[in-house]
């Protein structure tokens, strides 16, 4: 008989994180099927923008800018600053907070790469293990593999209701829930234009939120608020901001920005962590935690990228004009989307405009569901309790006819249950 070889004792290491690669698989499926050949593709997996021809779209001001002003040296050299330097936190900082002074002058800011790299750092450094975060059970996934990873715990709240609009009493309830078995509590809330359903909070959901954290004194409260859509809000001057005037010192405000979405140039990686507090020392501390980090994990951020946004700024007239007229394609879409959801009883969760719309399920019918949909030649990416449907990557008349097409799959998914 042969004996068992004895396992190696080197590099024996234990994988225990689940990764899912749903949206990656459900994009490859999409193009497998377009390559193939077959006409009247839905590919709705994509997060990214997509013109109405259902090509990449780019903002040609910033390309531009970056191809011709931007020189090879400074592309091809490192950024002197870890944190992207003076320049680029004033522009940043005037880009996000308008004119709230109260937020620029408590603030700093430090370049990462892309807007998940911003929100990795938050969560390795600013979180610990005795700290649990509070996060909408609708969510960009990925946040929750970031927690994972830093051994964070994760309690969900429930965003919607039974009649699919915005639960705030939830998100209130669980944090007088958790206040009373946690010293410090994070708060993730991807707002505005929330991923996967470009839902938006109001100033009074704010407000309240606001109220909530000051009446816990005794507690330690972290708002990860992560702003990767913000420039495709409709609220352009971030009125929300405002609210974060009142707020008492047990609470620290992280803002995550992806340049990458908001400027097109998704491959470029380029994003920024501001730290906001009261306290100016507690900003310091909090920033320097994240430069440390920023140099033991990638360095410098990209330069040529960090010089376009600085650039952009000196004159960017040509920006905001192509930036409002994605903008305006981006509510044609919904609308379609919305007004032909509406008149044929297809129900989706409350949203306003952005890059998804999310059709909630129950979970047991999803992967049936999926199937059909791929057989009828449209692709959307599953969740656990829905479907993200990108309206960012399919065009306004597809808007309009894809309603009735996830209707009738979601008629034939019931009829075969029966």
């Amino acid at each position: 008989m042969k004996k068992n070889k004895k396992q190696s004792s080197y590099f024996n290491i234990e994988n225990k994180i689940n990764f899912d690669n749903t949206i990656i698989e459900a994009s490859l499926k999409a193009k497998k099927a377009i390559e193939s050949g077959v006409q009247n593709v839905y590919n709705a997996t994509i997060g990214s923008l997509m013109d109405e021809k259902n090509n990449f779209f780019v903002f040609k001001s910033v390309f531009d800018l970056y191809n011709k002003k931007i020189s090879d040296q400074i592309k091809a050299s490192y950024c002197p600053n870890i944190d992207g330097g003076i320049d680029f936190s004033n522009v940043t900082k005037k880009w996000l907070f308008k004119d709230n002074i109260f937020l620029i002058e408590n603030s700093l800011v430090c370049a990462s790469p892309g807007g998940s790299g911003s929100l990795s750092s938050v969560i390795k450094k600013v979180l610990d293990e005795n700290t649990v975060v509070l996060i909408p059970d609708y969510t960009w996934e990925p946040i929750e593999l970031m927690c994972n990873q830093s051994k964070v715990k994760i309690i969900n709240f429930k965003m919607f209701n039974d009649n699919n609009m915005f639960y705030l009493d939830d998100l209130l309830n669980k944090i007088d829930y958790l206040t009373q078995k946690y010293k410090k509590i994070a708060l993730y809330l991807n707002d505005p234009i929330h991923n996967p359903t470009s839902f938006s909070m109001s100033n009074y959901h704010w407000k309240q939120i606001v109220l909530k954290l000051n009446s816990y004194l005794n507690n330690e409260f972290v708002i990860i608020n992560d702003v990767a859509y913000i420039e495709f809000s409709l609220d352009s001057d971030n009125t929300y901001l405002k609210e974060f005037k009142n707020i008492k010192n047990n609470s620290l405000i992280v803002f995550c920005i992806s340049y990458s979405k908001s400027l097109t140039f998704y491959g470029l990686r380029l994003g920024a962590t501001v730290v906001y507090h009261n306290d100016k020392n507690v900003v310091k501390n909090i920033h320097d935690l994240l430069v440390v980090h920023a140099r033991a994990n990638w360095s410098n951020s990209n330069h040529g990228a960090i010089e376009t946004v600085v650039e952009l700024d000196k004159k960017n007239d040509t920006y905001l004009i192509e930036k409002q007229n994605m903008i305006s394609t981006l509510k044609k879409r919904f609308d379609n989307f919305k007004n032909e959801s509406k008149k044929i009883g297809l129900d989706f969760l409350e949203t306003s405009i952005g890059f998804f719309i999310t059709i909630p399920l129950n979970e047991n019918i999803i992967n049936k569901y999926i199937e059909i949909l791929n057989n009828k030649n449209v692709f959307v990416v599953p969740l656990k309790n829905g479907i993200r449907v990108g309206v960012c990557s399919l065009n306004i008349q597809q808007c309009k006819k894809l309603p009735n097409i996830l209707k009738t799959a979601l008629m034939e998914v019931k009829e075969n249950e029966r």
